[in-house]
């Protein structure tokens, strides 16, 4: 049997602190947060492990430490309140225009491109973070900024994170 205090311990030290993620308050969440009750049951005990985890289909829980540099990139934990997120059923590429404008984004997978609809909910000086992948190989961690109004951003770090669904790049003819 697994002792998943133990794993969650062990990926803290081995797999994010050792990884450049500094923010003492990321890494008290990483501690505490229960990863393998995000996992469906027969993968509980691999979901400390340094991949991507496939949850179901096409959806995967992306590796710790991309999770937590990505989550460093965007803001410090002191300031989030988990009480304000919501779970939305939908296409992905529309986001969820209902409660935007949003101070952060968090793409939880990779895209070839962010979605124009993605930017547009950004708020002015919000901050997007996720996977871009748009071709073979891996990708690159990326931080966008909206200031008066355009979107701009810069990789952070190569990550090889899967495609969310519908995401991928289109096929194309190449003569």
């Amino acid at each position: 049997m697994t002792d998943f205090a133990v794993a969650r311990h062990n990926m803290v030290e081995s797999q994010i602190r050792t990884n450049r993620v500094t923010d003492p308050a990321l890494l008290d969440a990483l501690a505490a947060l229960p990863r393998e009750l995000f996992v469906p049951a027969e993968r509980r005990g691999t979901a400390y492990i340094d991949e991507d985890l496939r949850l179901s289909g096409e959806r995967f829980m992306m590796e710790p430490m991309v999770l937590a540099r990505l989550l460093q990139a965007a803001e410090t934990l002191g300031r989030l309140a988990i009480d304000n997120a919501i779970v939305v059923e939908g296409k992905l590429a529309d986001g969820y225009p209902k409660h935007g404008p949003y101070d952060i984004i968090l793409v939880n997978g990779a895209v070839a491109e962010f979605p124009p609809a993605l930017l547009d909910q950004l708020a002015e000086g919000g901050r997007l973070v996720g996977v871009r992948r748009p071709g073979q190989g891996p990708g690159a961690a990326m931080l966008m900024l909206k200031r008066h109004g355009a979107v701009a951003g810069r990789a952070l770090f190569e990550a090889a994170t899967p495609y969310l669904p519908g995401l991928a790049p289109r096929p194309r003819f190449v003569f």
